[in-house]
């Protein structure tokens, strides 16, 4: 863990905004992420985006295709893809009566409304 941890850093590091600053992961940080559930949970998390960015270069290095679920993703989020700022299932949605929020596969947010 403390060898991918160091490696997820780096690549965060390399493809962060030129304002924010270097960090490190650590052990614990990679736990409490593997502990989550959910389309975007901890997608806030450092050790998310480092992590897509190390296993996007490695499925790019053994030439494999983006599968379709990305595909879908992908086309779900537009290019500036997933929100890294703000995790979906932690917002406020007013609902109304016979309405219930919930998040979908793809991470968003969405209202069910009951059939009357």
């Amino acid at each position: 863990m403390a060898g991918f941890g160091k490696t997820i850093a780096e690549m965060y590091n390399k493809h962060k905004q030129p304002e924010d600053k270097d960090i490190s992961i650590q052990y614990k940080q990679i736990k409490d992420f593997l502990e989550k559930s959910g389309p975007t949970s901890g997608c806030t998390s450092k050790v998310f985006y480092g992590s897509y960015v190390y296993f996007e270069k490695l499925r790019i290095k053994h030439n494999k295709p983006k599968s379709n679920k990305r595909l879908e993703m992908e086309k779900k989020h537009g290019k500036k893809g997933l929100n890294i700022e703000r995790d979906a299932s932690r917002q406020y949605m007013n609902v109304g009566p016979g309405e219930t929020p919930y998040i979908d596969g793809y991470g968003g947010a969405s209202i069910s409304r009951r059939p009357w």
